[in-house]
């Protein structure tokens, strides 16, 4: 039969094991066919360790006989480190129920406003912008009164909306839309976003033509001044059709949209109303943007669709 071979390492194992004194050791050192110098047999001796009275030996460490019996192997023989390293935590540990971790107050809401970002960014657009001939013929108008034998004393060119005359924002801060103040300073923000320096924003109270200036402050305003001919007029108002209603200011809204109509100035008002409270005479002169999500896609659609109207 043939038998393993066997080396230092079992060695080491048997005396680690049985804990023999220095004859024993040299016995096992002959079974497995090695032989110990005395000097090193001595070593492999367990000695008992003795507890020191000494200051200074106090917290040393005391080297165990697996550590003696290894300082003897060979230099041939390749010692292996461990490869474990300690784990450093990457975030600091918090403790759920302590009263300093940061949580949000009961019953905290976040301001939604009554339009979305693409529907509010798309409306401002929309509202602002004019129609303006571009430098492209229109062949359409050209075959068609061609074919009416009528004659061209110009070529009509193809109009595109643009904001390049700007717009002119009128704010209402009266009591009754005080309640839409956020509404309000978000839209304005879009506003000035979208036209930066093409928009004049003025704040009035139920009518411009009572009084309109740059601030909120009724004390600042001053005679309303119409913007250049051709500009958009934009309100954010109830037009007087709120609660309470105001007949007044409802009246005052009809002359001014038949005066700005004059100056070929579109008026487009977002009011915060039902359809059914604006009287029929005052939407025929403006174009209307119901100021509420289930509708603003309808008021998208129609001001796409009639921006020169």
């Amino acid at each position: 039969m043939k038998t393993s071979a066997t080396g230092i390492a079992d060695f080491i194992c048997a005396v680690e094991t049985l804990r023999p004194d220095a004859a024993a050791t040299s016995a096992i050192a002959e079974m497995f066919g090695m032989s110990l110098k005395p000097e090193l047999s001595a070593t492999q001796a367990p000695r008992p360790v003795q507890p020191s009275g000494d200051q200074e030996d106090v917290g040393q460490a005391t080297p165990s006989t697996a550590a003696a019996a290894s300082q003897t192997l060979p230099p041939s023989v390749r010692r292996l480190k461990p490869v474990r390293r300690a784990t450093v935590p990457t975030t600091k540990a918090t403790d759920p129920l302590s009263s300093s971790t940061p949580t949000a107050p009961a019953g905290t809401r976040t301001f939604e406003g009554l339009l979305t970002v693409r529907d509010g960014a798309e409306l401002a657009r929309l509202a602002a912008s004019v129609p303006l001939a571009t430098d492209k013929i229109d062949v359409d108008l050209v075959v068609r009164e061609l074919a009416l034998a009528r004659p061209l004393d110009a070529l009509p060119r193809l109009q595109a909306p643009s904001l390049a005359l700007g717009a002119q924002v009128l704010a209402d801060v009266g009591a009754p839309m005080q309640q839409f103040f956020e509404d309000q300073e978000e839209l304005l923000q879009r506003f000035v976003s979208s036209l930066r320096e093409h928009v004049e924003i003025r704040y009035f109270a139920d009518d411009p033509q009572l009084g309109a200036g740059p601030q909120r402050r009724s004390g600042s305003w001053e005679p309303y001044v119409p913007p250049d001919i051709g500009a958009s007029v934009i309100a954010l108002t109830d037009l007087g059709c709120g609660f309470p209603e105001r007949s007044d200011a409802t009246r005052a809204w009809l002359r001014m949209a038949q005066y700005l109509r004059r100056r070929q100035s579109r008026v487009v008002v977002f009011a915060p109303v039902r359809l059914s409270r604006i009287p029929l005479a005052l939407r025929r002169v403006i174009e209307l943007v119901l100021w509420d999500r289930s509708t603003v896609r309808r008021n998208v659609m129609q001001l796409a669709g009639r921006p020169g109207e």
